[in-house]
């Protein structure tokens, strides 16, 4: 069985490839819309993108995830805020759908809408980064990528907000859904550092949101801010960029068979659930490749420190594991990942489907549980031609520090996110590909004892039976409340997203 290691899938976010608009989208497309949107940008018809343009679908739709067909009306390129709340009342005039796009690594390409006729607003003229010098405090536009803003507050006094690894990523998604990265043991959620933003809402007004103005918007924004309205710019305070020793490390068993691959699970199941575990360590399990399997990761601090901690005895358990350990800094290490994140390279022109939850202490697999895991992971197999991977995403420490109500996200009590992800170069995945993916999770739901499982917004699962309270928990409801009030109409509607409370 085809079997291909995907390293990092899920921070890279998604797929990059074009595909076809289904020709069902002129259906939805009108002049009259075209002269309104095209009015919105000044008139100038290079920022107002239409399906009849001999360019629309490779271009301007450009398919990340081929197994998510999209057929927009339009794709608008706007340079300000004040553009963006013309084109959002072009659309509600018409009776559409709004969706914004940064980066636009959304697993199910929502950005495009996912209601035929929809109107996509692509942030990527949004894209201004400015750092206060007396109070360090950066405006970001949401068109920037993560590698933007990286290089960007670095260079401009050597700053940094913490935010994930694949440097295409849209910050204007990423931001609002939560942020999750290397430094967020250490530093928190990207979001966690937001301190304002200015959103366009449904009825075409343009406002900023903090905890001091339009304090429930700001709360909602942190965490769904696409069930709301569209981000134009945020401030974020920031941090200095880490100084001192940066170690990365791999520890990998090539062509391991199902039970050393559990045995080292459980060992990195006991280690990341320690209580007292320094937050300057993070480290993940991969799976894949005929079931090799890798841990990879980084410690801030000094070659002495890490060694200190034994951390190849302590994940070995008691198998021969191939190492690699490099000492660098974060300056030098970050800027280069981002740049290449790895398994770039795999992810084209492919159908994909990602599967995830958020495991707590609270829902810490037991041991039997993560042997039947992994036996399934590696012995139960997708179809030929599918390539997997597995992937033990650590998280917790600062992220674990703020309330679960404190913003609309909720998955405080979060240790690591368990994924399963099964992607097809040559067609549309077949329904065992599905099962396979799924097998883990409905494995791990059998020790919870009805308990559900959290899932990070950023991971979005169009299979989900209960995907908004999935995403948002408890913080639901006044969520839904929060939208009745400022888009009742759904005008930034998706499926998996916030519904408005009926008032």
């Amino acid at each position: 069985m085809a079997r291909l290691f995907l390293t990092h899938l899920l921070a890279l976010g998604g797929l990059t490839s074009g595909s076809l608009v289904s020709a069902g989208s002129q259906s939805r497309y009108n002049s009259t819309l075209q002269s309104c949107l095209t009015a919105a940008v000044g008139g100038d018809e290079g920022r107002a993108q239409f399906p009849s343009e001999a360019s629309f679908a490779t271009v301007d739709v450009s398919l990340r995830n081929l197994e998510y067909p999209r057929a927009p009306a339009a794709v608008m390129y706007p340079s300000t805020s004040g553009e963006v709340a013309e084109i959002v009342k072009c659309a509600v005039q018409d009776n559409r759908k709004v969706r914004a796009r940064s980066g636009g690594h959304d697993y199910i390409n929502s950005g495009l809408g996912v209601v035929e006729g929809s109107v996509t607003v692509d942030m990527r003229n949004l894209n201004r980064v400015s750092v206060d010098q007396t109070t360090w405090k950066a405006a970001v536009g949401p068109g920037n990528l993560l590698a933007d803003v990286e290089r960007e507050l670095r260079t401009l006094g050597g700053r940094m907000v913490p935010h994930g690894n694949a440097g295409t990523v849209g910050i204007g998604g990423h931001a609002t859904v939560g942020g999750v990265g290397s430094s967020t043991r250490r530093s928190g959620l990207t979001l966690d550092w937001m301190r304002e933003v200015e959103m366009v809402l449904a009825n075409g007004s343009v406002v900023r949101a903090s905890d001091e103005h339009n304090a429930d918007l700001f709360w909602a924004a942190r965490g769904a801010a696409h069930s709301f309205g569209i981000a134009t710019e945020f401030v974020f305070e920031t941090l200095p960029v880490p100084e001192g020793s940066f170690i990365t490390f791999v520890y990998s068993i090539a062509n391991a068979t199902s039970d050393v691959c559990a045995d080292v699970v459980k060992a990195w199941n006991a280690l990341v659930a320690h209580p007292r575990l320094t937050r300057d360590l993070f480290v993940s399990v991969f799976i894949g490749s005929e079931a090799g399997l890798s841990l990879n990761g980084h410690f801030f601090g000094s070659r002495a420190a890490f060694d200190a901690l034994a951390l190849e005895t302590v994940l070995s358990a008691g198998h021969d594991l191939t190492t690699n350990v490099s000492e660098t800094t974060w300056a030098s290490w970050y800027p280069a990942t981002l740049a290449n994140p790895a398994g770039a390279s795999l992810l084209s022109n492919t159908h994909f489907y990602s599967r995830t939850v958020a495991v707590t202490r609270a829902t810490l697999p037991s041991n039997a549980s993560l042997d039947a895991i992994i036996d399934h992971v590696v012995n139960a197999g997708p179809p030929d031609g599918v390539a997997t991977t597995f992937i033990l995403d650590h998280y917790g420490g600062a992220d674990n520090d703020v309330p679960p109500d404190a913003t609309a996200f909720p998955h405080r009590d979060q240790l690591y996110y368990m994924h399963l992800i099964a992607a097809d170069r040559a067609a549309e995945l077949s329904q065992p590909a599905f099962h396979y993916v799924g097998g883990p999770f409905d494995l791990l739901l059998q020790q919870q004892d009805g308990r559900a499982y959290g899932v990070y917004a950023g991971y979005v699962d169009d299979r989900l039976e209960e995907p908004q309270r999935a995403y948002w928990g408890a913080n639901l409801p006044r969520l839904e409340r929060i939208k009745a009030q400022v888009d009742p109409a759904d005008v930034f509607f998706t499926f998996h997203g916030v519904k408005p409370a009926v008032l």
